[in-house]
């Protein structure tokens, strides 16, 4: 037999079932591509809109002293949450987060993001720190977000009644 060269193929008759390699890697005939279809729905661009919005309020937080410690590990959790969303969402074929667990979620976010802009308010009012009072203005804007993805998640549910595979039940 010849030597097949690199860039020569021949056809070869195999089975159904076998294994097909490219360049001697393994190649799996069910590997899918990252899924886009998340990040233009109306919760990817909220999200991606709230991502620079909330580094932004835990910048500002950062400069309240201790009074934004509060708003800042609020800050940290719901950027944690959104990209575990977004990796689970676009880049883990077949799994998608169950859309009424992630309005519950989105609702403990909300409210979370209302309570830190209270205290950051009240701080702010105190101390008259100029830093507070745009960390207070953005963390109630970050609430209105977190509310809207909640409300058009549990919109996509109750319309679908689905959520594919529920990764967290």
């Amino acid at each position: 037999m010849d030597a097949q060269t690199e860039g020569e193929r021949r056809p070869m008759n195999r089975d159904p079932g076998q294994q097909v390699l490219v360049d001697n890697q393994p190649q799996d005939p069910q590997r899918r591509m990252p899924d886009t279809s998340y990040p233009r729905s109306t919760e990817g661009i909220l999200r991606m809109c709230a991502v620079p919005v909330a580094l932004t309020g835990i910048v500002l937080a950062v400069f309240g002293n201790t009074a934004g410690i509060f708003f800042i590990f609020v800050g940290i959790a719901f950027l944690i949450y959104i990209g575990l969303v977004f990796i689970v969402e676009v880049f883990v074929p077949g799994i998608y987060i169950h859309r009424l667990v992630d309005a519950i979620i989105c609702m403990i976010f909300c409210t979370l993001w209302l309570v830190a802009a209270i205290i950051v308010t009240v701080y702010a009012v105190q101390w008259e720190i100029a830093a507070l009072q745009g960390a207070a203005f953005i963390g109630y804007i970050l609430m209105l977000m977190s509310c809207a993805s909640a409300f058009f998640a549990h919109r996509t549910w109750n319309r679908t009644k689905k959520g594919s595979r529920p990764v967290i039940v």
